[in-house]
């Protein structure tokens, strides 16, 4: 993450009043997109960072498909 992004998210973290908790029993869900959706997502967008991306996701649903395959 660039440093700028960070200093945007910290100052809209303190814009919402937000506050960090450790309380490991209650998880967050976050839903997140597939390996498969984000590649396709990155070929639409077609920006020269997420094209760049594309080996490393095409490589890890690749392995992720191999595992799958093995058990």
């Amino acid at each position: 993450m660039e440093p700028a992004n960070i200093t945007r998210l910290l100052a809209a973290l303190e814009d919402l009043d937000a506050c960090y908790r450790a309380q490991p029993e209650k998880r967050i869900r976050v839903p997140v997109l597939n390996l498969e959706t984000q590649i396709a997502v990155k070929e639409e967008i077609g920006q020269e960072k997420d094209l760049a991306a594309l080996p490393l996701l095409r490589r890890a649903l690749e392995e992720s498909r191999r595992k799958q395959g093995a058990e």
